[in-house]
């Protein structure tokens, strides 16, 4: 396994802390407070890192422009219609589903490759995608506090497991694009995340969202803003661009299992005896998802 391939699963790790922190953010600052301040202090740290090295800042602006403004545009707009469906979302069960539908990206990551990377893929990619899904949509649904009938009746308003669910696009369109026009090119990940935080930063004057500050809130603000924001996204572009796609992506469908486990440490609540059976699912279909994906 190369470093590039080793690069991607630290950033599912990272990302897997996320649901647990944000939660405790979001809860006294409000959503579009966190997201801004995430990713305006990852992307001004990245920056920071990035202006240190030879060739700085100038180097990341020389990159390929279609990567720049196409894939920089991907990844603004993935992360707007997230927290847009994560803010829209009625109540519990709808966070749920919005989950469900966010958790496609792997998969389609997976199908995105075939026409945009020229992979070729066996009969049973199908098949892996689906006992993988099953896995992640029981991890999710277990530990949610409403229950299944209750979130088949939050679908009652549509638009933001709708917009979940187009964001997943994106981030499957992303991933493959950054392969295909930045491969060993750099990453502009640093100039995304400022552009997404300061979007947020927008939005979050447009709507008069009220925050409570607490100084306990720094060392997770701070955690958030370095680990799953820019080292997650940093991470994650080299894998894309230069590591093992099928295997990193197919180990990203442990992102909602381990994001699962460790909500259920950090928040101390009993897990179902279901997180078994996710995690049996899901290995089992990640591993002929890898399998199915050939060069």
């Amino acid at each position: 396994m190369n470093r590039a391939t080793l690069s991607g699963i630290f950033a599912v790790l990272f990302w897997s802390t996320t649901v647990a922190f944000s939660r405790i953010l979001s809860e006294s600052l409000g959503t579009l407070t966190t997201g801004a301040l995430i990713y305006i202090l990852g992307g001004a740290l990245g920056l920071t890192v990035f202006t240190r090295q030879p060739g700085g800042l100038g180097q990341m602006l020389r990159m390929p422009k279609r990567y720049l403004f196409g894939c920089g545009a991907l990844f603004v707009s993935y992360m707007l219609l997230l927290y847009l469906a994560i803010g829209l979302a009625h109540n519990s069960a709808q966070v749920v589903a919005v989950g469900l539908a966010n958790y496609l990206w792997p998969s389609l990551i997976l199908l995105f490759s075939i026409p945009l990377l020229g992979k070729r893929a066996r009969f049973w990619l199908i098949p892996g995608i689906l006992l993988a899904l099953a896995g992640t949509w029981i991890a999710v649904l277990q530990s949610g506090s409403s229950a299944l009938t209750d979130l088949l009746g939050a679908q009652q308003n549509l638009l933001p497991v709708v917009l979940a669910a187009c964001a997943a696009v994106l981030w499957g369109v992303y991933s493959n694009l950054t392969r295909k026009w930045a491969s060993d090119a750099g990453s502009a990940v640093p100039l995304f995340l400022l552009a997404s935080g300061l979007v947020f930063l927008i939005l979050r004057g447009l709507s008069g969202e009220l925050s409570r500050w607490d100084w306990g809130l720094v060392l997770p603000l701070l955690y958030m803003a370095v680990f799953p924001a820019w080292l997650g996204y940093q991470l994650w572009d080299i894998a894309m661009q230069r590591g093992d796609m099928p295997l990193v992506t197919a180990f990203s469908y442990f992102t909602p299992l381990l994001s699962t486990l460790i909500s259920l440490l950090v928040l101390q609540v009993q897990p179902s005896p279901l997180l078994g059976l996710a995690a049996l699912l899901v290995t089992g279909g990640a591993v002929v998802s890898k399998l199915a994906i050939v060069d």
